[in-house]
């Protein structure tokens, strides 16, 4: 397959790409805790490799978001996709995220203070179903 020809994913891998973009949408468009929490399963949890955060319950993920990550984005932030390779029950995405540097983010940069700098990153999500 050539970079013009699209990938034509399977209604299982379709379903998974959906559920990750309402996800997103719900995080980075709305910054709405309950939604992005209503597309999770009922047990979920969350590991931030770089920052050693891990939260185990929805309560526990819910706290997470509403009280830390979702109020700590910046007001700019993009974020642009690079890949995706969708599994069975697993989709990793490869992102370029950039943001200008205003405000605290312990989620992401846990020991530098705003330095209203532009920042550009290349981040991995690794989602499981």
């Amino acid at each position: 397959m050539n970079r013009t020809t699209p990938y034509i994913f399977t209604p299982d891998q379709q379903t998974l790409l959906a559920a990750w973009q309402r996800h997103t949408y719900a995080e980075f468009g709305l910054k709405d805790a309950d939604g992005a929490l209503a597309t999770m399963t009922e047990n979920p949890y969350l590991l931030m490799i770089a920052t050693g955060t891990a939260c185990i319950g929805r309560a526990a993920v819910r706290e997470y978001y509403a009280n830390q990550f979702l109020p700590a984005i910046p007001p700019d932030l993009e974020l642009e996709s690079l890949s995706q390779t969708i599994g069975a029950d697993r989709l990793v995405e490869e992102m370029v995220v950039r943001f200008t540097n205003t405000i605290e983010m312990h989620w992401f940069l846990p020991t530098l203070r705003p330095t209203g700098r532009r920042a550009e990153f290349v981040i991995a999500a690794v989602i499981g179903f």
